[in-house]
């Protein structure tokens, strides 16, 4: 496919899930590309968005009906989402990005020339987190790739003929989480390389989460025994350095609550053990949530979470763990 031929190089396939408060700006960044509007076009997949964002993404597809298209999802998470836009895409090439992701003005172009020069089947940019140093506390969602090898699909491009050999997006992962490692394993273990390319950028904003937000979060963990599954080499040697279901406090976290609910049964000795690895339990949750430290009006939210995210996570790990039938830690 080419320009000539009047379709577009690249086609942007983002989905769309109640983002309307981030819509504006990544509709200004996609505007402000320097890449020629005859050179890609972009789909939106809205994915059930309850908050006004299809009003929003319809209202500026129809600025340039030619080079932008909505389409309805399901539902079905992002996988599906992405899944759908690819299959209606006309350009050779795929960039993948989310609604809360602000491109660079040379994005497209820098993505272009990036498959040009490596000569790459699929390259990977650069993640800011923006604005910088703005995370308030140790529950905030600060997601940044300067190295490469986090295959995040806020920043990558496919050529599309790939996506469909491969066939697409693994839907089997519901939720937007290690969706786009898979794929990222998949295709390299089909013989392709994955080069990163730093100068092709976008910025994620730093999202500084409430309880329920970050409780709600853990579902996510779930889907990392399915994965290990799929990848279980893999998984080993290059996503668990990156992500683990449980950390070493949640562990004493959890081991605290079983020795709380137990210390009433014992005496002696046993009593005073169990009362010892409580007491470091407690502690260690409470340093790692910087309770102390934090303001003062903070400080009950996060003593709150230092117990509820331990037991939450090892709701949803064990979850995943079940339904997967595949046990890691």
């Amino acid at each position: 496919m080419t320009q000539s031929q009047g379709l577009p190089e690249i086609s942007v396939v983002i989905p769309v899930r109640n983002g309307s408060r981030y819509l504006p700006g990544l509709f200004a960044a996609l505007d402000d590309q320097t890449l020629p509007d005859d050179r890609f076009e972009v789909i939106l997949v809205d994915d059930g968005s309850v908050d006004g964002s299809r009003d929003l993404a319809g209202a500026w597809v129809r600025t340039h009906p030619m080079r932008r298209t909505l389409v309805e999802g399901e539902g079905r998470g992002p996988a599906h989402a992405r899944n759908l836009g690819i299959e209606r895409a006309k350009g050779e090439w795929i960039a993948s990005t989310d609604c809360d992701i602000t491109p660079s003005p040379g994005w497209l172009e820098m993505a272009l020339h990036a498959t040009t020069d490596t000569g790459a089947e699929a390259v990977e940019g650069a993640i800011e987190p923006w604005p910088p140093n703005a995370a308030d506390g140790p529950y905030s969602l600060v997601f940044s790739n300067e190295v490469g090898g986090r295959y995040n699909t806020g920043n990558m491009v496919y050529r599309r003929e790939l996506l469909l050999r491969l066939g697409g997006f693994d839907e089997g992962f519901a939720e937007q989480f290690l969706e786009d490692s898979d794929l990222a394993f998949r295709i390299l273990d089909a013989g392709f390389e994955i080069p990163f390319v730093p100068e092709m950028r976008v910025r994620h904003p730093v999202l500084n989460r409430s309880p329920i937000e970050a409780i709600h979060a853990t579902r996510r963990l779930r889907w990392v025994s399915r994965f290990a599954r799929k990848h279980p080499h893999r998984y080993w040697s290059e996503l668990r350095p990156l992500v683990r279901p449980l950390s070493h406090v949640d562990i004493d976290v959890i081991l605290a609550l079983g020795a709380l609910i137990v210390i009433p049964k014992s005496k002696g000795a046993p009593r005073l053990a169990l009362a010892v690895i409580a007491a470091n339990g407690f502690r260690r949750g409470i340093g790692s949530a910087h309770v102390f430290s934090a303001p003062p009006e903070q400080r009950a939210s996060r003593a709150f979470l230092s117990v509820a995210m331990p037991l939450a996570k090892t709701f949803w790990w064990l979850e995943g763990c079940v339904q997967f039938r595949k046990a890691v830690w």
